[in-house]
């Protein structure tokens, strides 16, 4: 989906939209530390007004999120009166807010079992942007809406470099695509 880990974390099953097929960016995930205090996990406003969006996802992602679900349910059983319910889409076992820095642990471990030489949740993102760009599965503006960036600047300027085609061969595949070629 692209999402920043802090976005990815914030999401409530509340702003997931089965029906729809939308989910509804609300904010972001952050830790912070006080002075000499023990740092503490807070859901705050996006990056930007422009990351306060809703996406539209593939049939795909909702098959995930409803397996993702099922499993919660499970965890929720297990952990019994431990669990502390924040309706939130990827919490920790017991239900509470996941520390990004625990998910960039398990991105870590997971990348080192798979043989990924770097593996960090925000590799995802640009992955992402960068194979969507390069397809050419939406264009520029409708991609950079739905990155949450705010602007279309932003979007071609850092992810430019990997759209594959030139200018004629760009329009030699749209021939090719109408039959015309």
């Amino acid at each position: 989906m692209g999402l920043r880990r802090g976005e990815a974390l914030a999401i409530h099953w509340r702003d997931v939209d089965f029906e729809g097929g939308k989910i509804h960016v609300r904010g972001t995930l952050e830790r912070s530390r006080g002075f000499e205090q023990k740092a503490s996990l807070k859901i705050g406003p996006p990056k930007t007004v422009n990351a306060l969006r809703t996406i539209t996802a593939s049939d795909a992602v909702f098959v995930v999120l409803k397996k993702a679900k099922a499993q919660q349910a499970e965890e929720r059983l297990k952990a019994g009166s431990l669990w502390e319910d924040e309706g939130l889409v990827f919490p920790t076992s017991y239900g509470k807010k996941c520390d990004p820095r625990n998910l960039y642990r398990a991105v870590r471990r997971a990348s080192e079992i798979c043989g990924v030489l770097e593996g960090r949740p925000h590799l995802f993102r640009h992955g992402a942007i960068s194979q969507i760009l390069e397809g050419g599965y939406l264009p520029d503006y409708k991609l950079s809406r739905t990155m949450g960036h705010s602007s279309v600047a932003i979007t071609t300027e850092t992810y430019g470099h990997y759209k594959p085609l030139g200018e004629k061969e760009a329009l030699d595949r749209w021939a090719e695509d109408l039959g015309i070629a």
